[in-house]
């Protein structure tokens, strides 16, 4: 349940990872970019909005990579913390986007989730 939990998180924090395994590199900085690339696409960012959505996105896709990495040394004591960073990222994002982006990328990524959970 607490992996499941996680990987959920996971998924929507890095909801670019699928598409960012494909390249050579799987880094937490591929993965902002390929992330920041879909969201501007489909928010239509502005340049401004483009450059803080990708430090936010690179900061969690850090965050994230480092705690994947706890997580294989020591399991089970880092509970929560990807709803924390999930969180953390949805209210920087929050000042950043418009309501009408922050709706649209918010039912984006719950279809995303539901897409993964049906397979």
């Amino acid at each position: 349940m607490k992996k499941t939990m996680f990987s959920l998180v996971l998924a929507v924090v890095l909801s670019a990872t699928a598409q960012a395994q494909t390249s050579k590199s799987n880094t937490p900085a591929d993965r902002a970019k390929v992330q920041t690339e879909r969201m501007a696409k489909e928010l239509d960012l502005t340049p401004e909005q483009r450059t803080k959505v990708e430090a936010i996105n690179l900061r969690f896709a850090e965050k994230a990579s480092a705690l994947r990495e706890e997580r294989k040394t020591s399991p089970g004591e880092h509970q929560g913390e990807g709803k924390e960073m999930k969180a953390e990222r949805e209210a920087e994002l929050r000042n950043v986007l418009t309501p009408e982006q922050l709706d649209k990328w918010t039912a984006h990524e719950k279809a995303m989730m539901e897409k993964r959970r049906s397979g």
